[in-house]
């Protein structure tokens, strides 16, 4: 019963993953993309295979991209703690857009840092 039940809340939470209009990216420790959902793609222009193995900001942040906040987010990433602030990125298509960040960092049952998830919102009509 437990095992339905933990698969049953991982389809849930795969539906709300593929379905939610917020981009959602996972990384692994080294912070190299291993998934993103359909609106990563929407709001950015890069699927899966685009980014899959990089590090986010390499392919999202420019010269456009506030340095300070960079640096702020990094040291938190670096220090295993979460993230919330808002950047400015580049798109594929090389279109500019204005995102709400929150990153939290993923645990095994041991307390070791396995990852990241970020949660992407998209504010650039704000």
């Amino acid at each position: 019963a437990y095992a339905a039940s933990m698969t049953a809340d991982l389809e849930r939470l795969a539906l709300v993953a593929r379905r939610t209009s917020d981009a959602v990216v996972i990384t692994d420790a080294q912070r190299r993309i291993t998934w993103v959902n359909e609106a990563f793609t929407h709001i950015t222009g890069y699927s899966l295979a685009d980014v899959q193995g990089q590090v986010p900001g390499q392919v999202l942040q420019f010269e456009g991209t506030d340095a300070d906040e960079v640096v702020r987010l990094r040291a938190a990433l670096d220090s295993g703690e979460g993230f919330r602030g808002e950047l400015l990125n580049r798109g594929k298509s090389g279109h500019v857009y204005w995102i709400s960040l929150a990153i939290q960092p993923l645990r095994a049952a041991d307390g070791s840092l396995t990852g990241f998830m970020a949660v992407e919102v998209d504010i650039t009509e704000r």
